[in-house]
C-alpha cells in the first residue's frame, strides 16, 4: 500500500487534459488558468489535487479544516512545469474543505510557451498522471 499517490483534478474530470490551476496576483485576485487566461514565468499557482498522503499536523476525515494552522503533507512535493522546477512553497490540505489538498508553486522561468504544457506532481519518486496547463 502507498503511504500517498497524489493526481491533479482536471476540468473534464478525467484525470487527463487541463488541469485545474488557479494563477494567484500580486493584488490577491485570483483567476482560473486557462487559454484565455495563460500562466507566464514566475506567477504563483494553486493546483488543486487528490492523495498527497498524511500532514501534519493530522486533520479529523471529514470535518474541514481550519484555516490555522495549515498542515502540510509530511512527504515532500515536486512540481514540473514543462520539464522544469518550479519552485514549491506550500502542499497541503486546502483550509474550508474536506479531503482537498493544494500545492502553491511558482511557474519556472524557461518553460517553452504552448497551450498545453505537461505539468507534473512527484512526491517521494512517485509520479502522478500528467496533466496540462497553457504557458505564454
Amino acid at each position: 500500500m502507498l503511504a500517498s499517490q497524489g493526481g491533479v483534478f482536471t476540468k473534464d474530470l478525467t484525470g487527463r487534459g487541463a488541469g485545474i490551476v488557479v494563477k494567484v496576483a500580486s493584488n490577491g485576485t485570483q483567476l482560473v488558468v486557462g487559454a484565455e487566461n495563460p500562466v507566464t514565468a514566475f506567477d504563483a499557482i494553486v493546483i488543486y489535487s487528490a492523495g498527497l498522503g498524511d500532514v501534519t499536523p493530522r486533520q479529523i476525515a471529514g470535518q474541514e479544516v481550519p484555516v490555522s494552522p495549515l498542515s502540510p503533507t509530511v512527504e515532500s512535493v515536486k512540481v514540473t512545469i514543462g520539464g522544469i522546477d518550479g519552485p514549491v512553497f506550500f502542499a497541503g490540505v486546502t483550509p474550508g474543505f474536506t479531503g482537498l489538498y493544494q500545492i502553491n508553486a511558482y511557474v519556472p522561468s524557461g518553460v517553452t510557451p504552448g497551450s498545453a504544457v505537461p505539468l507534473v506532481i512527484t512526491q517521494s519518486d512517485r509520479v502522478g498522471p500528467a496533466v496540462t496547463i497553457p504557458v505564454r
